[in-house]
């Protein structure tokens, strides 16, 4: 696996009708690369945040979306997942 990246998080746009707080754009040198987001009630205590990644291209066995417990955690995978992952 590479080297983590450096990202940030962004809240994303709202969408109407749905005052969501916990959903961020990853935003990796500028470019949008991904989503982090609380998906909801009623998920187990180890899946409160899934991210995904915007797939351009991948190496065989890297998966592109998933789920963790903490904000940090689903951060920290998607940096380390990207550079697997970037053209």
């Amino acid at each position: 696996m590479a080297e983590p990246t450096e990202l940030a998080l962004r809240p994303a746009p709202a969408v109407p009708g749905r005052a969501d707080t916990d959903d961020y754009d990853v935003v990796a040198q500028g470019r949008e690369i991904g989503r982090i987001f609380r998906p909801g009630a009623g998920v187990p205590q180890d899946r409160q945040w899934a991210w995904s990644i915007f797939l351009l291209e991948r190496k065989p066995g890297t998966t592109g979306n998933g789920c963790a417990a903490t904000l940090e955690e689903a951060k920290a995978t998607v940096a380390a997942r990207w550079p697997d992952v970037k053209r």
